[in-house]
């Protein structure tokens, strides 16, 4: 019986050292996610605040909002650059770089913004009205990258 027991014993133990092996496989695969999303958001933060503050100029800023006026496909399209010459340091798919480039094309419209505002009963006027909406537009802008982060990592 002493044998048996020390056979059980063994297959118990070595039973815990594949479940410890698969959960540390399974957190090493999600420390590698959560890196290159965080790689990802932070780099997709940067390059849309150098297009969106420094590469925009006073005929994009007053024009965007019009998806007939060509200015809002020029500064969405600066930004689809942007995104491209970002796949050259970390690589993903170039249709999320098209996707974002669209969602900030219509966010840039103001209307989703404007509705929001609107159904969520958000400052419209006043001294910080422009506050409100300057930065409803940036995390609008930077939760569309964070959603693109994660599921770029997630596919990776």
């Amino acid at each position: 019986m002493a044998v048996r027991t020390g056979y059980l014993r063994k297959r118990v133990s070595h039973e815990k050292d594949k479940e410890a092996a698969k959960a540390d496989e399974r957190e090493r695969w999600v420390l590698m996610i959560n890196s290159y999303a965080t790689s990802l958001l932070i780099w997709g933060v940067a390059v849309h605040f150098f297009c969106d503050w420094i590469m925009q100029n006073d005929w994009m800023a007053r024009n965007k909002v019009s998806l007939r006026h060509p200015a809002s496909w020029v500064h969405s399209g600066i930004h689809l650059i942007g995104l491209l010459l970002l796949r050259l340091l970390l690589p993903f798919p170039w249709w999320v770089a098209a996707a974002i480039a669209i969602t900030h094309l219509l966010i840039d419209t103001r209307v989703p913004l404007v509705w929001w505002r609107k159904f969520y009963r958000q400052t419209t006027e006043g001294p910080v009205a422009i506050d409100v909406a300057i930065w409803g537009d940036q995390v609008a802008h930077i939760t569309v990258l964070a959603v693109a982060a994660l599921l770029v990592a997630g596919l990776k």
